[in-house]
C-alpha cells in the first residue's frame, strides 16, 4: 500500500501554478509521497480538468498570471469542491493567512499554506499535521500550526 493511503488518504492532487518548472517539481515531490498529481499552468485548463476528475487536494499558487488564487477560490466554491486546498506562494505569511481565511469564508477546506521555497518534507509535515483528509468531511476550523502573521498587505480583489 502506498504512503498516501496509509497517512494522507490523498489519491489525486492538482497543482495550479503559472511557473511550469515548479508545478513539475511539486508533482515529483508528491509522487515521492505516493500521491498521483497533475500540474496546470492555466486556470482554464485546471477548471476543465476539475470537471472531469475530482482531486482530493489542490495546491494553489496565489499569483497566476491572468488570474489569482481568489478567482480560483470563487470557482471552487461555485463547483462545490469537497477536497482540500493548500496555498503555495513566496508572498508573506500575512497574505497567505488572509487568503486562507477567504477560502474558508467561501466554504473550502483550507490546509496550512506552504511558503515557497519548500521541500518534500515540508509537504509531508503539513499533511501529517492536518486532520485526516476526508473530502466529505471538511474541517473549516483547522487553521494549521500556530503562525505569527506579518504585516498584512492589501490583496487584489476583482469585482
Amino acid at each position: 500500500m502506498n504512503e498516501a493511503s496509509n497517512h494522507f488518504d490523498v489519491r489525486l492532487a492538482f497543482v495550479l501554478d503559472d511557473e511550469p518548472p515548479l508545478g513539475v517539481a511539486l508533482c515529483k515531490m508528491l509522487a515521492g509521497l505516493g500521491i498521483d498529481a497533475r500540474s496546470f499552468v492555466a486556470t482554464a485548463a485546471f477548471l476543465s480538468a476539475l470537471e472531469a476528475g475530482n482531486p482530493d487536494l489542490v495546491f494553489l499558487d496565489l499569483a497566476l498570471g491572468q488570474s489569482d488564487a481568489i478567482d480560483v477560490i470563487r470557482q471552487l466554491e461555485v463547483r462545490k469542491f469537497k477536497g482540500r486546498v493548500m496555498l503555495i506562494s513566496g508572498r508573506d505569511i500575512g497574505t497567505l493567512l488572509e487568503v486562507e481565511r477567504i477560502g474558508r469564508d467561501h466554504g473550502l477546506s483550507m490546509l496550512p499554506s506552504l511558503p515557497k521555497p519548500f521541500r518534500t518534507a515540508d509537504i509531508r509535515d503539513c499533511l501529517q499535521l492536518s486532520p485526516a483528509l476526508q473530502p466529505d468531511e471538511p474541517d473549516a476550523d483547522f487553521a494549521g500550526p500556530k503562525r505569527k502573521p506579518e504585516a498584512r498587505m492589501p490583496l487584489r480583489m476583482k469585482a
